[in-house]
Formats: structure tokens, sequence, C-alpha cells
């Protein structure tokens, strides 16, 4: 056990991770540890209340924070936000002293425990919410009613729950996970309302750098790398056609608001782990346009975007939220620091499994009227695999 008088300079992420997740656990605290894509820096933001915000609030008047978003409960427009009571980071799994010192000020009685470091074994827990003939039969299903014209296209999810024996550390699999995605939204965030959750998500919702830089990405289209290079992949009509909806979508949110100076750049192949997905980058600079809430009214627009739930929307969400066994929670919401050093990075969560006394994955598929049942269910095992083969 480690306290502020004899706590070492250089940090091991992971412990510091673990005992921050115990210490919030224990004081009803939110927390969330994050590293944005392609950066070496870790990010921790404790927060002491966390919020339940409606519609009306505009992202762009909080101060620093995080914003998570049920799937169900973020189509009404309800999101919660954690206040950046402490926050600090670690870049080369350094802590300045005068950080360190801050920590332990801040948050009286935490103590540095560190975990065993090794990965759980799993065992995957055989029920009805893992059934892959109840997902194809409703795979079938959505492909009857696109045909009947009921919609285009329609995500459907399924859960995968596996059993663990003794403690792990949730900060160690942090650490795999950032060894392993580097391109991606890497996270471990806690709340009492939600629980635990991890994930690599590799879809931005909306995001504004520093640079007064606006961006939104239409992300669809699944397949394995399997050695290949991204101008090696070959893609399918049906999974162009998908990507294809997801781009039409955010270009009919930015003409609702009139907005048609933006460029897109794609589609194109990018490499998240071992697949391959279809992306187009959306990008408005707002140094040229003068739209100073297009971040938030963004966000209420898009969200849920075709990617995670389909189109036409309103009878999409219609079908999922009759028909999916159970409620999607926050997998395929959204979350991600808002207004932290003048930047607001907001994702879908996606690759992401929820920690408890079991561990629950999730993963979803897009079916249009070219899908096979079948197919849709490996490609949620596919995505599921990003995080089992973790352990």
């Amino acid at each position: 056990m480690e306290t502020k008088e004899n706590l070492d300079l250089r940090y091991d992420v992971a412990t510091i991770s673990d005992s921050l997740l115990s210490y919030c656990q224990s004081k009803g605290f939110a927390l969330a540890i994050w590293r944005l894509p392609s950066s070496s820096k870790i990010q921790f933001l404790i927060s002491y209340q966390p919020q339940l915000l409606n519609a009306d609030v505009e992202v762009e008047t909080l101060s620093a924070g995080f914003l998570l978003a049920e799937f169900e409960k973020g189509i009404k427009g309800e999101k919660y936000y954690l206040s950046a009571d402490v926050s600090f980071s670690i870049e080369n799994n350094d802590l300045a002293e005068i950080e360190r010192i801050l920590l332990f000020e801040r948050l009286p009685g935490l103590e540095i425990v560190s975990k065993p470091k090794s990965e759980p074994s799993l065992n995957i827990v055989s029920d009805l919410v893992d059934n892959k003939n109840d997902f194809e039969l409703l795979v079938s299903n959505a492909i009857r009613k696109i045909e009947e014209g009921k919609f285009k296209k329609v995500v459907l999810s399924r859960q995968k729950q596996a059993s663990f024996e003794g403690e792990f550390s949730a900060g160690f699999l942090m650490d795999k996970i950032n060894e392993k995605y580097f391109n991606t939204f890497n996270s471990l965030v806690y709340t009492p309302e939600h629980g635990t959750w991890i994930g690599a998500s590799p879809e931005t919702l909306v995001s504004k750098n520093a640079d007064q830089l606006f961006k939104t990405v239409a992300l669809a289209g699944t397949q394995k790398a399997d050695g290949k290079t991204e101008k090696e992949a070959n893609w399918s009509q049906k999974e162009i056609e998908e990507q294809a909806y997801v781009s039409r979508y955010i270009v009919e949110r930015l003409k609702q608001i009139r907005l048609r100076e933006f460029d897109d750049i794609g589609p194109k192949t990018v490499r998240v782990g071992n697949l391959f997905h279809l992306k187009t980058d959306f990008i408005v600079d707002l140094k040229v346009v003068d739209f100073p809430n297009l971040l938030g009214t963004m966000l209420h627009l898009l969200h849920p975007t075709s990617a995670v739930c389909g189109m036409p929307k309103d009878e999409a969400i219609d079908f999922v939220l009759q028909n999916e066994a159970k409620p999607r929670e926050l997998y395929s919401g959204y979350f991600g620091p808002v207004n932290v050093e003048n930047e607001t990075f907001i994702f879908v969560n996606l690759r992401c499994a929820k920690l408890a006394d079991t561990i629950t994955f999730f993963a979803g598929a897009g079916i249009t009227e070219d899908s096979e049942p079948e197919k849709e269910f490996l490609e949620t095992e596919l995505k599921m695999e990003s995080l089992l083969g973790l352990f």
C-alpha cells in the first residue's frame, strides 16, 4: 500500500487506475480515464456528483468535464455530465510532483493498492442473450421488414456474457487496450448509475479541436484484415451501400440546419486492430462558418446515427426497442471529454464491455436487404473478439 508520503513519482498507470476506481466506487463518485486516438497521454477525471442533463443544455456552455449518454435515454436527449472536480494526466508514465500532491489533497483517504496484473480466465455463459439462432431469426425478421418497405436499414445488437474467477485489474486491461489499439478512443468509465465500462471505440460522433475545426464521421462496413493492406480491401455492394446510408444521414442533418460549407473526405478503408472499416470524414471550419453551437446541435441531431440504429431513424429505433432482447445501456450511446483544454471529443461507445460480477460484451451489425443472417452473426463475433481477445 502506498500513501502520499511514500508514493514514487514513477506511476504504474494500471495501479493508479485501479486505486481510483475502487476509491470512486466506495465514495459514490464518478471516474473517467481515457486516451484520445493516436495520443500518448492518459487523462483522468473524478466527478464528485454526476449530473443528469436534458436536451436543452448546450454542450458549449459546460465547464471542463466528461459527457456520456445511454443509447435508449440518449434518444430522448438525456445525458450525464461529469464535472472535472479532480483531473490530471499521465504521459510516458510520469506524473508531476505538484499534481501528485494535489491528488491526495483533493481525494482524502485515497490509497494506492496494486491488483494482480494478469488476465482473468473467462467462461462464456450460454444463455438467451447470446443465442445464435435467436439473433439470426431477428435478422431474418428485419430483412422481411426491409423488403416490405418499413425501413431501409436497421442495426441490431447482441450481448455475450462471461463469468470469471478471482480478482483482476481493470487498469491492466486498459493498459492492454492501449498497447493493442492506438487509433481508437480507449476508456475506462465508472458512474454509480451505469457501473464500470471499458472499451476502444473507433467512431467519432462529433468533435471540435482547439483550431475550431468541427468533425463528424461516417463509419460502416466490417471485414477482417487477414494480413491485407488497406489498399487490398475488397468491399461488397452491401457494405458500400451500408456506408453510403450513414454518410447520407450526416449530409441530411447538415442540410437540415442549412449548413452547406463542409468538406467530406472519403470513403476510405481504415484499420482498427484486425478489422477494416469504410470511413468518411465531414469537416467544418468554424473560423469561416459562423455557427457557435454547431457541436451541441449536431450531437442532438445525429444520435443515434444510421451506423448504430438505421434509416429512416424513427422506424429503425422502434424496431430496435421492440425486438432486441435486452437494453443496450451505454453501448452505442456516446461519451467523451467536453471543453477540456478548449477541445471536445464525443465518440460512439462501440467495442466495449461492462465489468461487474460477470463481463458483458456488446456488438452490432447493420442489416440491409442484402444481408445474410449467419454472416451478420459472424460480424458481431469479430467485433466482440477485439476485446475478448485481450483475455
